[in-house]
């Protein structure tokens, strides 16, 4: 099974954790003096306290909820908070040993998820990982439809969102030292929904395989033989987008990272039926005998 890593960066827990972290000294700071009690009654009873709490707390929450507007959140509330701290200032001046610190945090925290790798997560989907689902090895052949030619694949993973698919290179055993027999036997049962004419025609348009993100494909692949296979004629097909391509230098030469689309309820309750049966598969293997 690849599960890739199954945790959000640690970074964004602890930064999350530093907005409350730095409210939480802040407060002791200001009660270093005096009676303690009566210092922490009379701030905690302030409507400033509550007012830095609160953005302090959904600031966090916005953090590690990770998503495109939880950072425009973010920023819109640095904004504010910093705006706030200064008119703060102007109306009763600042202590500097606490606010400036608070002010600095308030401002180099945003910072830090707009200029480093970090805002990746958060204005891409596609590479939260965490919210990948598990992908299982589906060594399979099918057929792949795209502007109207059919394409010899190999299914190389699934999952219950998407897939990886190549392109079949047997496609190009012409170009091999294969026997006629070899050959004969390729067209015959490797894709028996392609005839030696459509093998023919793929090999001639290869180069309008698909290579772009966000190509629009259709295919159809053979599932694994199981007495509890959801597909009655063991055939999955499914609509799916491009989501990346693999580089000329890869070793995988013609590949696809697929999201699937257009499918109905049913059609992912199969899916998902389906992938369940490696999921007991993996199961029984880790129990020991």
């Amino acid at each position: 099974m690849i599960a890739g890593f199954c945790r959000k960066p640690l970074t964004i827990y602890l930064i999350a954790g530093c907005y409350i972290a730095i409210q939480a000294a802040a407060l002791l700071l200001r009660t270093r003096e005096a009676d303690f009690q009566l210092d922490i009654a009379s701030l905690m009873s302030s409507s400033v306290f509550w007012q830095e709490l609160f953005c302090s707390v959904t600031a966090a929450i916005a953090i590690v909820i990770v998503s495109r507007y939880s950072l425009i959140y973010l920023i819109g509330l640095s904004i504010y908070f910093i705006g706030f701290k200064i008119y703060q200032f102007y109306g009763r001046g600042w202590d500097p040993s606490i606010d400036l610190a608070v002010v600095g945090f308030w401002f180099i925290a945003p910072l830090v998820f707009l200029t480093t790798k970090l805002r990746v997560p958060y204005t891409h989907p596609e590479t939260r990982w965490w919210k990948r689902h598990p992908r299982f090895p589906h060594i399979s052949r099918g057929t792949l439809y795209f502007h109207g030619i059919r394409f010899p694949i190999l299914m190389m993973n699934l999952s219950a969102d998407g897939g990886f698919v190549k392109l079949d290179e047997r496609l190009f055993a012409a170009k091999r030292d294969m026997d006629n027999e070899e050959r004969r036997e390729h067209y015959s049962s490797a894709h028996p929904f392609m005839t030696p004419d459509e093998m023919l025609i793929a090999r001639r348009s290869v180069d309008r395989f698909p290579s772009y993100d966000g190509d629009i494909i259709r295919i159809v692949v053979k599932t694994l033989p199981s007495l509890d296979n959801p597909y009655p004629n063991q055939l999955f097909e499914a609509g799916a987008k491009v989501c990346w391509v693999t580089q000329e230098t890869d070793p995988v030469h013609y590949g696809l990272g697929l999201k699937f689309i257009e499918q109905s309820f049913w059609d992912k309750i199969r899916l998902r039926k389906y992938l369940h049966l490696f999921q007991e598969e993996k199961t029984e293997e880790s129990v020991p005998s």
